[in-house]
């Protein structure tokens, strides 16, 4: 016996693949919104961080 998909089925599947998606790249995007609210806050007040200081143990800048 042949089996039927459902378009319904197909489409319901595809969307929620898509949301799934989209709920990933807005937390990428949060998370790197946070990440450089953080640093800019950071480098406006005397802290040294894990990257400055191992800038300045390395002598070179890293990315």
């Amino acid at each position: 016996m042949p089996q039927y998909r459902s378009p319904l089925f197909a489409d319901v599947t595809r969307l929620m693949s898509d949301a799934v998606g989209v709920a990933q790249g807005v937390r990428r995007e949060a998370e790197t919104l946070a990440k450089t609210q953080i640093e800019r806050a950071l480098s406006t007040m005397n802290v040294v961080t894990f990257r400055r200081r191992r800038e300045d143990l390395c002598g070179k800048r890293w990315r």
